[in-house]
């Protein structure tokens, strides 16, 4: 699981190995085609899964929205194996998932 978000000016990719700066374009770029959720198979997995990149197959991208300092994230989850999210049944939980952790987001985030 990353996520990626962009609060204030820089971009932040989180994932098991810690908290990364990168471009806000690169955020606001990926998650621009996405309104809600969107699971698909891939060859490759979205650049901002870091690293793991290589190792997706299928993915569920998750758009975060929420008021100022968070302009837009994204919620990445990735599966090694192709056909992982082939149907739409998970989506509305994932929506769910997505609003509540970009409430959360917000409370956390200093103003």
């Amino acid at each position: 699981m990353t996520f990626a978000a962009v609060i204030g000016a820089p971009g932040w990719r989180g994932d098991t190995t810690g908290l990364h700066a990168i471009s806000a374009d690169a955020v606001e770029v990926a998650a621009s085609p996405i309104f809600g959720v969107r699971l698909h198979d891939v060859a490759r997995g979205q650049a901002l899964f870091g690293p793991a990149c290589d190792l997706i197959r299928a993915e569920a991208l998750v758009r975060l929205n929420g008021p100022p300092p968070l302009n837009v994230g994204l919620l990445l989850l990735g599966q090694r194996r192709a056909g992982g999210f082939e149907t739409r049944h998970g989506s509305e939980p994932l929506l769910f998932l997505g609003a509540c952790l970009s409430r959360m987001l917000v409370r956390w985030l200093p103003r």
